[in-house]
């Protein structure tokens, strides 16, 4: 699987009180980590592979019966934000998990995708996040399926994959702008240096641990970029259709492949003057 099952480590208090017959038990209380610790050995990693994530104040108000497992209120404290939840869990067979009302608040994600996950498409920023989800526990990226909407503040593109494939599409942009003012550049990064940006937000579905999205807005000071495609939870494999927007000029390209092999080929430029660069289209599009 493309996240590994972690370890779980941490002191658990709670209560719980059981009722009814050994053949019929139920059982109602709440369970708590004052500091729960995630960790997996992340083979994709650098040095070190073994990575760990820290969840603080967690609390799962628990409600037991024979076929199925309720909580109205998980909630944990992750990467200076929160995060919370409603917990069904079907005790099947198959055991299905359904999470509802998901939120997350304030969640960096510099220390979940970079830190604990490697993850190569990782950028930083604060995440905002509503939805809902569910997924079978025995295989459960595969099996998920859900909706919501994420929105991510400030921060800045820091996964090499996607470093790769913004640059390529800011080499694309500067060459037409440089044919456009006689060469000169503007004040964006080098492709090979992290990209800031004010916000992304995009809406999004997930089926069989594919998440798709018609919305995708990247919005940094000098660049809109906007994107339709999909990201395959398991894989990593990215297919996106994407435009960039930099003053009057447009690139249209097409985003694919996964982890460390991600292309971005342009299929349309829009440019200010396309008599006077017809040139310059012909090689980017050739």
């Amino acid at each position: 699987m493309f996240v590994p099952t972690p370890d779980v480590s941490g002191p658990l208090k709670g209560r719980i009180l059981v009722a009814g017959t050994a053949a019929r038990l139920t059982g109602s209380g709440t369970v708590g980590f004052d500091r729960l610790t995630l960790s997996a050995q992340q083979t994709h990693c650098l040095e070190p592979k073994r990575r760990s994530l820290t969840l603080d104040d967690v609390r799962v108000p628990l409600l037991y019966t024979p076929t199925q497992l309720e909580s109205q209120a998980v909630q944990s404290k992750v990467a200076k934000g929160t995060v919370a939840f409603r917990l069904t869990v079907a005790l099947g067979p198959p055991r299905v998990a359904t999470l509802r009302d998901i939120t997350v608040k304030g969640m960096q994600l510099e220390p979940v995708l970079v830190d604990y996950l490697c993850q190569r498409n990782a950028v930083t920023g604060p995440l905002d996040l509503t939805g809902e989800a569910n997924l079978h526990l025995q295989a459960a990226l595969p099996s998920l399926h859900g909706a919501g909407r994420v929105q991510i503040g400030a921060g800045r593109v820091i996964g090499p994959d996607l470093l790769h494939a913004l640059g390529q599409a800011l080499a694309l942009t500067d060459l037409v702008s440089g044919a456009l003012d006689g060469g000169r550049r503007g004040s964006r990064p080098a492709p090979g240096s992290p990209l800031n940006f004010d916000s992304i937000t995009a809406s999004y579905t997930i089926t069989n641990g594919v998440a798709r999205t018609e919305d995708l807005v990247y919005q940094a000071r000098d660049l809109r970029l906007t994107g339709v495609g999909t990201y395959g939870l398991v894989d990593g494999r990215t297919a996106m259709d994407v435009m960039v927007s930099q003053g009057g000029n447009r690139v249209k390209a097409r985003v694919a492949g996964g982890p460390g092999a991600l292309t971005i080929v342009p299929t349309d430029v829009r440019i200010k003057e396309p008599k006077d660069l017809k040139k310059t289209l012909d090689r980017l599009l050739r």
